[in-house]
């Protein structure tokens, strides 16, 4: 197993919801890699066939917190302290094509898309919301149990899993929704403060654990009924939500020990050595783009041997959450 660099870096920042946003303008077409800047509720596009970074394209609601590509060359961006959904293109910079206001106060966490609608984990309410990435219309919901944050969603299901915050009690692990009558039909054991749920090329669900103890946990589930577990591993740290590539699944550790973890389904996994902490990660074009928080970077790396190839400047402070967008 391979040493990783240690790093420990948190920081908390607010922005006013009403910020103005950039002032629109044609981008340069193309692909592109787009990442937020936590502290600075800004975005930055790196429009790869054009070889073109726009820093401070758009400006998000206040402390950005999740981000998906949604098909069509489209994004979506979730603001925990505004309580919004705003969704827009890489074609112009500056606006967005629709935003939705959610309830104020509940903090939202992520988010999860299945055509035009998103599910998003409401932390502090206690329940998910369903809401139109076409019109912004919050519809419908069910409640949940205590601090959901992570959320993923396959055929007619929802997955929602649970932190340790705010309620400490929450013994985490992840429960199986109906999408149709917000039935809970299955809670499963995944670990205190499963904070992140992603549902992977494969089919399968990846539930990333952690209480920043040293104690980070992968578990791979069956997404489909009886969620048979294929494999569960500490893997110390704090994982966060892999990439797959090149046929292994990659977690950043940004937040807990530094370094990368690769592993695959079957639960063989290693730690690789970074001369940096990246805190969230994008596969595209054949390379690997990792967020570093702390230096306000995003860094290019070479997804064979994880070796720096080049690197940008954010234009903002805290790069986080980032997306490879195809048009």
């Amino acid at each position: 197993m391979k040493k990783i660099m240690p790093y420990a870096a948190l920081l908390l920042a607010a922005a006013c919801r009403n910020a103005a946003g950039p002032s629109q303008g044609e981008g340069p077409g193309g692909p592109a890699v787009v990442w937020f800047n936590g502290l600075s509720a800004t975005i930055d596009a790196y429009y790869t066939e054009a070889d073109s970074l726009v820093t401070g394209a758009w400006y998000t609601g206040s402390s950005p917190n999740h981000m998906v590509s949604i098909g069509g060359g489209r994004f979506a961006v979730l603001s925990s302290l505004d309580a919004e959904l705003r969704v827009t293109g890489t074609a112009e910079t500056g606006s967005w094509e629709t935003t939705a206001l959610l309830p104020q106060g509940t903090n939202p966490y992520s988010m999860a898309v299945s055509g035009d609608t998103a599910w998003v984990s409401l932390l502090l309410a206690d329940s998910v919301v369903r809401v139109s990435l076409t019109t912004g219309e919050v519809s419908g919901g069910f409640s949940t149990r205590n601090n959901p944050s992570g959320i993923a969603c396959s055929g007619d299901l929802v997955f929602v899993s649970y932190s340790n915050w705010p309620e400490t009690s929450s013994p985490g692990g992840v429960s199986v929704f109906r999408s149709d009558t917000g039935e809970e039909t299955r809670w499963l054991n995944t670990g205190v403060n499963t904070h992140w749920l992603a549902m992977q090329p494969s089919g399968n669900l990846h539930c990333y654990s952690t209480t920043y103890q040293n104690d980070g946990a992968i578990t791979v589930l069956n997404a489909q009924p009886p969620y048979l577990e294929i494999s569960s591993f500490m893997c110390g740290g704090a994982p966060g939500e892999a990439v797959l590539a090149n046929g292994s699944f990659i977690s950043p550790d940004g937040w807990g020990e530094g370094g990368l973890i690769v592993y695959d389904e079957a639960g063989n996994w290693e730690r690789i050595e970074l001369d940096t902490a990246c805190v969230g990660l994008a596969f595209h074009g054949g390379k690997i783009y990792a967020t570093s928080f702390g230096e306000n970077r995003v860094y290019v790396l070479d997804p064979e041997t994880f070796e720096t190839t080049l690197w940008m400047q954010s234009g903002g402070e805290g790069p986080q959450g980032i997306v490879a967008v195809d048009p």
